[in-house]
């Protein structure tokens, strides 16, 4: 089961990601601005929280499919886009925000089922501790009914 901290941790990457693929451009990556691959920040981290899910094997495949679009993306710079090429560089851009995008719903999904998860076991928890308390109160009743009846005469 995740704990707090690691749910908000997969909910800030997924909305980084979000982020990224909102802010990704139909440029090509100038020389002067390195755009940092969010999954170099976020996969080590994430693999990590998410080895106590069964999904981890989706995740790892979208941060290396990730990984190859943003070498390829990266791959453009100071290329000129051209007529020819144009069309190219816009497929690998909507790629690379599709992969982003299908990476940031996919934690997102993460997060919110563990959320899940975590209240169904706070209730199972409260609902546990009642029973103990009734049971306790239940036998202090009745060593009190013993005591009453038997031992105060």
């Amino acid at each position: 089961m995740l704990m707090r901290d690691e749910i908000r941790q997969i909910e800030k990457a997924a909305s980084e990601l979000k982020k990224c693929a909102d802010n990704q451009s139909y440029d090509p990556p100038c020389a002067t601005k390195v755009q940092l691959s969010a999954s170099w920040r976020y996969k080590k981290v994430i693999l990590l929280l998410l080895m106590k899910t069964n999904i981890v094997a989706k995740v790892e495949r979208d941060f290396d499919a990730l990984d190859k679009l943003h070498a390829e993306y990266e791959s453009w710079r100071g290329k000129a886009i051209t007529d020819d090429n144009e069309e190219e560089f816009t497929i690998l851009v909507d790629s690379l925000r599709g992969i982003l995008y299908d990476l940031s719903e996919t934690l997102q999904h993460i997060a919110q089922d563990a959320k899940k998860e975590r209240k169904r076991r706070i209730v199972k928890g409260i609902f546990y501790l009642i029973g103990v308390l009734a049971s306790l109160l239940t036998c202090l009743y009745l060593l009190w009914w013993l005591w009453t009846t038997f031992l105060s005469k």
